[in-house]
């Protein structure tokens, strides 16, 4: 069952959980690339007929990877912000305007869900 969210949801409380279908690398850095399927019919037509490649591999920065690696399915976007700020401090701010905007760019390219404290998948 999915829902939309409601405009006076706080956003804080939305939980991120990774799409298994994303498999992703990390480097000695703690750098993260994330490698991405491209499956489908126009994507098949584009791999053999412009030799696109199967696998599309998104390097992602510092910031990014950290909150990456962060999302584990229980912490929420709040966690993910006290945990970037723990390690980044001053240089993250404005913090959960970026860390908000970053998980959404997440959703819409279906890198992660997001859910809510009961569970329930937001659309």
């Amino acid at each position: 069952m999915a829902r939309k969210l409601a405009k006076d949801e706080n956003y804080l409380e939305l939980i991120p959980i990774r799409n298994p279908e994303i498999k992703y690398l990390e480097d000695d850095k703690g750098i993260v690339t994330l490698l991405v399927p491209n499956i489908g019919f126009f994507n098949r037509v584009a791999q053999k007929c412009f030799q696109r490649p199967e696998v599309s591999h998104i390097h992602l920065d510092d910031y990014s990877s950290y909150v990456w690696l962060g999302i584990n399915g229980k912490r929420d976007i709040g966690d993910l912000g006290t945990y970037l700020k723990r390690k980044y401090g001053e240089e993250a701010e404005p913090l959960y305007e970026r860390l908000i905007r970053f998980v959404y760019i997440l959703k819409d390219n279906r890198y992660v869900g997001l859910t809510d404290k009961d569970g329930v998948h937001i659309k």
